[in-house]
């Protein structure tokens, strides 16, 4: 259910002291309620005292944490270890070792995104010879060389057939990345049998 400030175009009221409602927090940064309540329960945020009004307030201060939470979820960190640098900075106040462990947080984040624009880049290219040798064929199933032997997609044609016969071995090393590639994308049913 939403309340008077959950609602689109509520006015954001802020009091002379700098403090916010939680409607108002969660407005501002295009969250629930629910998850400003969250944040506060896992030691993200800080609100004062309850008002005359019996609601919560929320110090300016806020404002900062949820910019900087916002901007960690972004690079993929979890809420455990944003929350392991909020504890580091509340008790490291030079901010230096928070500093060192985001810095080697973010080259962690950078190594794995590496990782994984090379293998973006593998199967991009991959797709790309795929799509080449597709061109070049009238037939699903003819092979895109008109002799295999010299053939322009001999180096790595699965459908290469050469006087030793069919090379299998090459289409079944393609057949296992394939799968092994798709396999991490499409997650199993529930309750399949095999």
């Amino acid at each position: 259910m939403q309340s008077e400030n959950d609602k689109p175009g509520a006015e954001i009221s802020r009091r002379k002291d700098g403090s916010y409602r939680i409607g108002d927090l969660a407005s501002m940064f295009g969250l629930t309620v629910r998850t400003v309540r969250y944040y506060e329960e896992l030691g993200l945020l800080k609100s004062s005292d309850r008002s005359e009004g019996l609601h919560r307030r929320y110090p300016e201060k806020n404002v900062v944490y949820l910019k900087r939470i916002g901007q960690l979820k972004s690079y993929g960190l979890t809420l455990g270890e944003i929350k392991e640098f909020f504890s580091l900075a509340a008790q490291d106040r030079t901010g230096e070792g928070c500093r060192s462990l985001l810095a080697a947080k973010y080259q962690e984040r950078i190594a794995a995104e590496e990782k994984l624009a090379e293998q973006i880049a593998k199967r991009l290219e991959d797709l790309r010879w795929h799509l080449s040798q597709l061109q070049t064929v009238r037939d699903f199933f003819q092979c895109p060389g008109d002799q295999c032997p010299g053939c322009g997609f001999k180096d790595r044609c699965e459908m290469r057939i050469d006087e030793a016969g069919p090379d299998v071995s090459a289409a079944a090393g393609v057949a296992d990345a394939a799968a092994a590639a798709a396999q991490d994308q499409i997650p199993e049913p529930q309750g399949a049998q095999i």
